[in-house]
This record gives structure tokens, sequence and C-alpha cells, in this order.
């Protein structure tokens, strides 16, 4: 895990840009992209926030639900199996992402090539 997350040179994740905020969720170029994105994985695990987790310890509470990172492949695998993560369908992801969409939350990925997972980020909480 240390490899993938913390010793790549390049930044970790970038947030995946909205192109219509006028368009419907479900039909918007973004909402295709994570949809091939998804499509693509043959492991997901769905996870909570630390993020937001961090901040409710700290007194904060987020508006944003805590279940709505999305980790793929090896780090699905290391996820669910050490009870970080719950695996889910494909259908279910994008039931996560809609749902987090639809409460203004940014979908940031890696921006490395193996594709370890998908933050819905926050405007108050984000750590990164």
């Amino acid at each position: 895990m240390y490899r993938e997350l913390i010793s790549p040179e390049t930044p970790q994740l970038r947030v995946v840009p909205v192109q219509r905020a006028s368009m419907p969720i479900s039909r918007s170029p973004l909402m295709t992209r994570l949809r091939k994105i998804l499509a693509s994985q043959k492991l997901i695990g769905l996870a909570e926030c630390i993020c937001r987790k961090m901040s409710g310890v700290k007194g904060k509470p987020c508006h944003a639900p805590l279940e709505s990172c999305l980790v793929f492949g090896p780090m699905a695998e290391f996820y669910i199996g050490n009870g970080i993560a719950r695996e889910i369908s494909m259908a279910e992801a994008f039931d996560v992402l809609r749902k987090t969409r639809k409460r203004a939350l940014s979908p940031v990925r890696p921006t490395r090539r193996g594709l370890g997972g998908m933050c819905s980020c926050c405007s108050c909480c984000c750590e990164l």
C-alpha cells in the first residue's frame, strides 16, 4: 500500500472536472466518464471517508455521507480484507456517485495509471 500511495513522485489525486452544471446528473459527460471508470473495475469496495471521519472526531461534523469513497482492484482487496471497506456491485457504486454528485461532492481520483480508488470530496473536510 505504501508503494501505491506514498512513494510515487507525482501528485496522487486530481479532481474529475464537471463540464456542465445544468445537465441532469445521470446524463452528464462527467457521469459518462465515471461510468466508464467503474465498468473497467473487477472489484469495487465502498469505504468511509477518512477526512469526514477526522472532521467529526474534531467536533466539526460534515453534511456529506461518510460512506462515499470507492476503492478498486488490489486496494479494494486490501480494504475489504481488513474490514475498512465492503464489496459492492458496479450498480451500487454508480448509485453512490450519483448520490454524492447530488450533494455537490467532487469526484477525485488518483493521477497514476493504476486507479486505486475515487474519493467524493467536500469543501469543508478534504485533507488534500
